[in-house]
């Protein structure tokens, strides 16, 4: 599969995925979620994110946005307390950049038999949805993070 197949001229750069910076919070279920993505710098964006309940961390991701040579390509590294990993130690969930524009990025899994895909959609500039699904699946407002930024302090 392609990495980037989307029926713009010109592959997207990091620098296209900007408005994905700074710090959003919101709420799931009962819990609290927070993230964060830093300014494109290194041809790099990098992120955080915590889901909390009853004021206790349930787990984290640290995450990467870098520009490769054949694409964009979203890196998810999960822990649970203490920093104790989720997946293998060897690596991270790799996701590819299959289409993208000014208000939404879509990333697909990529080398797994059956691919999630993550799609951020900025709904306003103080607003941003995560959605997580599989392959050939509806957006479902029930699988979606929604997310508030979070005004600086």
């Amino acid at each position: 599969m392609d990495i980037y197949c989307s029926k713009r001229a010109s592959m997207p750069s990091v620098a296209d995925l900007a408005w994905l910076a700074g710090k959003w919070s919101g709420a799931r279920d009962g819990t609290s979620i927070e993230e964060q993505w830093s300014k494109p710098a290194g041809r790099a964006l990098m992120g955080m994110f915590r889901w909390l309940q009853d004021g206790r961390v349930c787990f984290y991701e640290f995450m990467t946005i870098e520009q490769e040579v054949e694409g964009i390509v979203l890196r998810i590294k999960r822990f649970g307390p203490g920093l104790i990993p989720w997946e293998e130690e060897q690596g991270a969930a790799v996701f590819g950049l299959v289409e993208a524009n000014n208000e939404e990025a879509v990333f697909v899994q990529q080398d797994v038999a059956e691919p999630l895909w993550i799609v951020y959609q900025r709904v306003d500039e103080d607003s941003l949805v995560a959605y997580l699904g599989s392959e050939g699946g509806p957006l479902r407002p029930e699988d979606a993070f929604r997310f508030r930024r979070c005004v600086p302090t």
